[in-house]
């Protein structure tokens, strides 16, 4: 398969870009975006039968049933980071090892509708607190450990705005190419 067609398949929406100049209308946006992802995903999962959650989007691509659980645990961190970021000044935080994170037991023996249940509830608490967030606390900052730089927290909603939308398109690639891309049956 060619590089660029394996670039498209990986990055179906394009690779995230942070906007530079924001507008109060955007944050609301990207926070309308937070708010509403778990119900689109809870729509694209409607279409997904127990086989297709083994179907990858592109040839070594994490299964639906992965990506679905990255999201909880993504977004579990996502908010967390949020909140420390509020509570502390410029908190370290590091990253985690979602590759890893997606091989472990509990991804293989939960139901997705467990993690979508998370997800729910996470992002109405997520878009609650940056609704009542001044336009101050956006540019607030934490360190990230892994990559060794500080990040505002309007960085990460536009970030978080852009994962949902980028998975869902992950799913939606997988079901349109019906488990073509699967290397084993498993």
């Amino acid at each position: 398969m060619e590089e660029i067609q394996l670039q498209s398949l990986k990055y179906p929406i394009g690779k995230f870009k942070a906007q530079k100049e924001v507008s109060e209308a955007d944050i609301e946006s990207w926070i309308s975006d937070v708010r509403n992802f778990p119900l689109a995903l809870e729509e694209t999962l409607s279409r997904v039968g127990v086989d297709a959650e083994r179907w990858t989007y592109r040839p070594q691509g994490w299964t639906i049933r992965q990506v679905v659980h990255h999201l909880a645990d993504s977004h579990i961190n996502g908010m967390n980071r949020f909140k420390w970021t509020l509570t502390e000044e410029t908190p370290k935080i590091s990253g985690y090892k979602e590759d890893f994170w997606v091989d472990l037991p509990d991804v293989q023996s939960t139901p997705l509708d467990v993690s979508l249940n998370v997800l729910k509830g996470i992002h109405v608490r997520w878009a609650n607190l940056m609704s009542g967030m001044k336009r101050a606390d956006f540019d607030r900052e934490f360190h990230h450990l892994d990559a060794g730089v500080n990040y505002k927290l309007l960085h990460y909603l536009q970030l978080y705005a852009w994962h949902g939308k980028h998975h869902l398109a992950h799913i939606e690639q997988a079901l349109k190419h019906l488990g073509e891309f699967n290397t084993s049956p498993v």
